[in-house]
């Protein structure tokens, strides 16, 4: 394995650079390339080795300038030229700020974060401090004498259905979940990476198209939740798998369980990817180019993992309110660092860099290359069972669930998207890149590295969420094959600690190995995500409303789920295609 050298164009023009040897050929060094402002470029060389980095700088400079170097001496190392060093310019200035306009984005935060937290007590007050009428369930638990012998005249509609018969015992589970610490699950389950492609998004499918979209995805992909909690509150289940039990059988269950467990796993190891990816050039920005071990990309995956590790020993998913709250808190930080930088410049300085702002995308078909990234963001529903399985009793109906699902949706995480994603492409305009913290932003802006930190440590905060529904999938499979049936959630005893140890392993090993799961997870959201967000909870609709007085409602709304999972599923696979040709 040779040394890593980077060259970052912290200027404010496009250079071009190339790395030669002594004598100045390029032949078996490197050829040219052009460098935006902003970008990197990286070159595998040979340790210890003299050699030069070249620039030619198209404004006042028009001969080219060659510095020598000496890659790292150790196998893995790596180091990065800024090019303002190397032909003696200034670097691109950063954009000021004063400390009252931190102060009001922080107040601003604040505020937001408060507002949100309230809504979610308020509500969460609401529903506790209403009384439940003479015949609920739990009171029929309590009592012998009225338990399954509930006359219909005392019994709501609503809570008819729910006495069950004599073979079917009636449903008192639940756990420690609050209003609020759901809410902050479906959020960390949801927001992730994706948030920061929303700006392409924008890009290549125009503002007004992209906003509704977002908005669109916001709504149906908040039904199919809600249609999940219904058809598992109906069939007293504690995970997808169990419901897809239910209503398509054992085989599919397992199917399903394995496909969970998976994709989950993927999703975990592109965590690790992310931590890092983005891990490296902070700590370079921070500590400068050093031949040390914990600057290298396999101590930030085995970093990332063992920071993970903890939270994965959890056995309840409410158990990682606080690690969710902190991921809002980070978020909302990241999003606030994209508004703020800018705010930070004036429109036609923007315009002049970077071009106009393009309202609706040049030809209708490139915006279906935004859909896929839109859909994907609010991905949780294989979350959403276990979220309300553990949800406190009195909390624990359809009804509280979706007022849950709607409140992470249009408080926390909808603003958020809109704000990034328009923000994003109006600060970069025709040169959006597909991560927005990547984007050409000033060396010296130290908010937009934290802000990378942050997204490290949301990612480490989703391994476990992904980890506790692979648990739980692997755990169906493992009752099923084994013949050992339990009323445990979860594996026990040594069991648990080898679960826990294997994933992990497996994890770090994938994560060690592969440097992009792009492909892998493209693939993966077209066929899976679009069954789990889409096709299954159409199909626990279509089996389960059909003796509804709102059955054609519930039939319209199976119908919608199935055209839009096929068309995003469609668009998703032809882009795999496409960039696997």
């Amino acid at each position: 394995m040779g040394a890593t050298e980077s060259i970052h164009n912290d200027t404010s023009e496009p250079v071009k650079v190339w790395w030669q040897d002594l004598k100045g050929y390029h032949d078996g060094v490197s050829h040219d390339q052009i460098l935006q402002p902003g970008g990197v470029t990286a070159l595998k060389i040979s340790p210890n080795m003299e050699h030069q980095v070249c620039v030619e700088y198209s404004g006042p400079m028009a001969e080219p300038v060659c510095k020598g170097a000496q890659s790292p001496a150790l196998a893995g190392g790596s180091r990065t030229y800024e090019v303002s060093r190397i032909i003696g310019t200034e670097p691109l200035e950063a954009s000021y700020m004063s400390p009252e306009t931190y102060a009001l984005f922080g107040v601003i935060a604040s505020v937001v974060c408060v507002i949100a937290l309230k809504k979610c007590l308020a509500m969460y007050r609401s529903f506790k401090a209403k009384k439940e009428p003479f015949g609920y369930v739990e009171n029929a638990a309590k009592d012998p004498l009225l338990q399954n012998n509930l006359p219909d005249e005392f019994t709501p509609v609503e809570t008819r259905d729910r006495v069950v018969s004599d073979e079917k015992p009636i449903k008192t589970g639940g756990g420690n979940g609050t209003f609020s610490s759901s809410v902050f699950l479906l959020f960390n389950s949801a927001v992730g990476a994706g948030v920061l492609a929303l700006p392409y998004c924008v890009l290549v499918g125009g503002i007004v198209p992209t906003t509704i979209a977002i908005i669109f995805f916001a709504g149906i992909t908040g039904l199919s939740s809600t249609a999940i909690v219904a058809a598992q509150d109906s069939s007293d289940t504690k995970s997808y798998q169990d419901i897809v039990k239910v209503y398509l059988g054992q085989t599919a269950s397992s199917v399903m369980s394995a496909i969970l467990a998976t994709y989950c796993l993927l999703n975990s190891v592109g965590a690790l990817v992310i931590i890092a990816d983005q891990s490296g050039p902070v700590l370079t920005h921070f500590f400068g180019n050093q031949d040390v071990w914990w600057m290298q990309r396999d101590s930030h995956v085995l970093a990332g993992a063992m920071l993970a590790f903890p939270l994965m020993c959890l056995k309840e998913i409410t158990s990682l309110k606080f690690t969710a709250s902190m991921a809002l808190a980070g978020t909302i930080f990241i999003v606030c660092c994209v508004v703020q930088q800018t705010l930070a410049h004036s429109s036609s300085q923007l315009e002049k860099d970077y071009g106009e702002v393009q309202y609706f995308p040049s030809s209708w078909s490139s915006l279906l290359l935004a859909l896929p990234s839109c859909c994907l963001a609010y991905q949780n529903q294989m979350q959403v069972p276990n979220v309300y399985a553990e949800l406190k009793p009195e909390l624990k109906n359809v009804r509280t669930m979706s007022k849950i699902i709607a409140t992470s949706i249009v408080c926390l995480i909808l603003p958020m998207y809109l704000a990034t994603a328009i923000a994003g492409y109006f600060m970069f305009r025709s040169q959006t890149p597909p991560d927005v913290l990547i984007g050409p932003y000033a060396a010296t802006e130290t908010q937009i590295f934290v802000a990378r930190l942050l997204l490290c440590a949301n990612a480490v905060f989703r391994v476990p969420v992904n980890h506790f529904t692979a648990r739980s999938a692997l755990y169906t499979l493992y009752q099923r094959y084994s013949g050992k049936q339990s009323s445990e959630t979860t594996f026990s005893g040594s069991l648990f600690w080898a679960e826990v140890l294997s994933y992990s392993a497996i994890m770090i090993g994938l994560g060690l190995v592969l440097t992009s799961l792009d492909i892998v997870l493209d693939i993966m959201s077209a066929t899976c995500a679009m069954a789990v967000m889409f096709f299954i909870p159409a199909l626990f609709v279509l089996k389960g409303m059909g003796q509804s007085k709102d059955a054609l409602k519930w039939q319209t709304l199976a119908q919608v789920m199935i055209i839009v999972g096929a068309g995003v599923a469609v668009v998703s696979l032809s882009d795999v295609i496409k960039s696997l040709a």
